[in-house]
């Protein structure tokens, strides 16, 4: 099992890594750090040429310029605000709108539009990603730190988040594509991974699935 690191492009003055998994049964993913998206996810087919089974660009400035959901983590929240405010704990929050007045996968500079920092973890054959959010961007309250961690196992790839919330007594909190409140939160995370139907894939009997 390895992992892969090289430069994929530069977004706002800051470096785009991309991290390639490879496991032991030939499944290959990457993950650039730039909305933590799956640019790609190949797996072996009956002895030929390795298939990607989700859709991504091969070039990095097609992201923003074309799909700025296009495989990523979105967030604060996930899905539509309706007219870009919310209350919460008795005040009023207003949002930057980007999609017909509401406010769609955290307006128009969410997680999913934030280059995020990288490490990989050979051991675990993982790559964990950070990337901190200060109290008032896109309008959300609470300082929130974001953890999100990739795993390649055979052929399962799984996903773990977690964060952390500097103003909120409770301290770690865990995500699992809910709403979590605290005294100064808001927050839905989702995964925007595309997949592609043209793949079709029959895995030997005697293999574990996805």
């Amino acid at each position: 099992m390895t992992i892969a690191t090289r430069k994929f492009g530069e977004f706002k003055g800051k470096r785009v890594d991309a991290f390639t998994l490879t496991s032991d049964t030939g499944v290959e993913v990457e993950i650039i750090g730039y909305g933590v998206v799956v640019r790609d996810w190949k797996v072996p087919v009956g002895g030929g040429a390795p298939r990607s089974v989700v859709l991504g660009f091969d070039n990095f400035a097609d992201y923003p310029a074309h799909s700025p959901h296009f495989g990523s983590l979105a967030g604060r929240v996930a899905n539509r605000i309706s007219g870009g405010e919310f209350d919460l704990d008795g005040q009023r929050y207003r949002l930057p709108t980007n999609e017909a007045g509401a406010t769609l996968h955290g307006g128009p500079e969410g997680l999913g539009m934030q280059v995020w920092e990288g490490e990989p973890d050979s051991t675990g054959n993982a790559v964990r990603f950070r990337h901190f959010s200060p109290d008032g961007a896109m309008g959300f309250p609470g300082n929130v730190e974001f953890f999100a961690t990739y795993r390649l196992s055979g052929n399962k790839l799984a996903l773990a988040h977690i964060k952390t919330v500097f103003n909120d007594a409770r301290g770690l909190v865990s995500v699992e594509q809910r709403i979590e409140r605290g005294s100064l939160l808001f927050l839905e995370k989702s995964r925007m991974a595309h997949f592609n139907g043209q793949a079709y894939i029959r895995w030997p009997e005697s293999e574990p699935g996805f």
